[in-house]
Parts: C-alpha cells; structure tokens; sequence
C-alpha cells in the first residue's frame, strides 16, 4: 500500500494501543497456558502480571521468560499489521511494556525487583521493536503489481463511461444538447462564409456612404481595399500597389466624367 504524509489523529492512535495491549497479553496468555500447564496448577490471570514468576532457578521461571520473549516476537507481527509503519514501531512497542510495567505495578501492589523480571522485557521490547521495523520495512518496499493496478483502472474507466452514457440517455434533453454541441462548432464557420460574401459597401458601409470614390468604385464592381476607407482615402493606404493605383484611376476618371457630363446639361 501506499504511504503519505498523516494527519495527527488521537482516536486512531489509542484505538491502536489498546488493540496492541489486548493482543499482547491474549498471547502472554495462551502461550502461558501451553507451556506453564503442566509445571503450574491452576493458572489465572495474576500470572500475567506476577513478576516473581520469572527465574532462572527453575524450570518454571524458564517457561515463564520464553512465554514472555515468545509474546515480543508475535508482537512485531502485530505491530506490522496495526502501525504499519516503521518509524513508529518503537514508541508502540514501548507503549505496550510501559503499561504492562504499570500493570505489574498496581496488580502485584509492589515494585518488580527481579533482575530477570526487567532483563527479559528488556529483551522483549528490543525484539518486538526491531523486529517490528523490519516487518514494516519489508511491507513497505514490497512491489506494487501493476497487473492489479491496470485491471482496477480498466474498470473504474468502464463505470464511470457506463455512468455517463447512461446520465445522458437518460435525462430528457440529452440528445437535443447533443446535436446542438456537434452543429455548435459550423454554426459560426457558416456566419464567417456569410460574412465573408458581403460585398465591401456592406461591410464598411459608413465610409462608403462618406466617400463618393468608394462609392464609385462599389457601383463599377471593383473591389474597395479595408485600408481605403481609413483616413486619407484610398491614395495614402494603397499608393505602393500599382493595381490599387490603377482601380483609383478607373473610379476618378468615372467619376470626373460623370460630373462633366452633369454639368454640360446643366448648362444646356
């Protein structure tokens, strides 16, 4: 699995803790009960927490500091399992042998003054760390398969299509949004063709009207240039091309003409 940066959550780390306590003392429990049934009478539970029972004089003692180095090392297992993580690892498992200390404490109602008491949970809390540690880390570099990876992507891409095929045939204006998106787009490709078929004097409509030349030049069918109808007229735009020159010269001489013309029959 993967790990990233955790947020501080208190629930979740005493749950941990007591789930840890719990299996802790479940195992000293059971592995009590297996090797100590047949040296020890009748067994309770004050002999989890019977720190006189731990020696090296007698088989007893002996049984009681495996029972003990046997929960440690179960304990890393669980630590694998619940923490998950290698960092913390040795504040779990010295959580676990604090309270158990404490325990010991107040059910025996004295402090533990054996040697072998503390030598063998010292022992244990060193093998339920580094063991613990090592579990994680072995959990954590584990390789990831990518063939469960891409069969879970594949489907999670089949339901959602799924979904959204399914969202838009169902709901009523579905298909009419549909075909509106797909004629969206030529809708203005053919306002751009329209438009672009106008003849100049509609386009530029303003200074056509204005300029008599333009207008001219709109009547004998010539094509009028964006740049004519700028200031300065047709001359200052266009006086470097020489087929501009030449269409103004076609529309001045017609022009002149025409107004020659009225002004003789103005005359007459």
């Amino acid at each position: 699995m993967l790990y990233g940066a955790t947020a501080w959550d208190p629930v979740l780390i005493i749950a941990q803790i007591a789930a840890l306590q719990c299996l802790f003392y479940l195992t000293l429990g059971v592995l009590q009960a297996v090797m100590l049934a047949s040296t020890v009478g009748s067994l309770s539970a004050m002999h989890l927490f019977e720190w006189q029972l731990l020696g090296v004089h007698t088989l007893t003692g002996w049984l009681a500091v495996g029972a003990n180095l046997g929960t440690a090392l179960l304990g890393a297992v669980y630590l694998m399992w619940i923490v998950e993580r290698a960092k913390r690892c040795l504040d779990f498992a010295s959580t676990v042998y604090l309270l158990h200390f404490v325990f010991v404490w107040a059910a025996g109602r004295s402090f533990p003054l054996s040697l072998v008491w503390w030598g063998t949970n010292a022992c244990g809390l060193l093998l339920m760390a580094l063991l613990g540690e090592w579990l994680c880390v072995r959990r954590e570099m584990a390789d990831i398969p990518l063939s469960s990876l891409r069969t879970r992507g594949g489907r999670d891409t089949t339901s959602a299509a799924g979904a959204s095929s399914a969202s838009a045939s169902g709901s009523p204006g579905g298909a009419a949004r549909t075909g509106s998106s797909s004629a969206g787009p030529s809708q203005p490709r053919a306002s751009i063709a329209s438009q672009s078929k106008r003849p100049p004097s509609r386009e530029r409509g303003g200074d056509v009207e204005r300029d008599p030349l333009l207008m001219e030049m709109g009547q004998m069918g010539l094509p009028v240039s964006s740049s004519a109808g700028s200031v300065g007229g047709l001359g200052g735009a266009s006086a470097s091309s020489s087929g501009a020159q030449a269409t103004r010269f076609l529309a001045e001489s017609r022009l002149q003409g025409r107004s020659s013309l009225n002004g003789g029959l103005d005359n007459s």
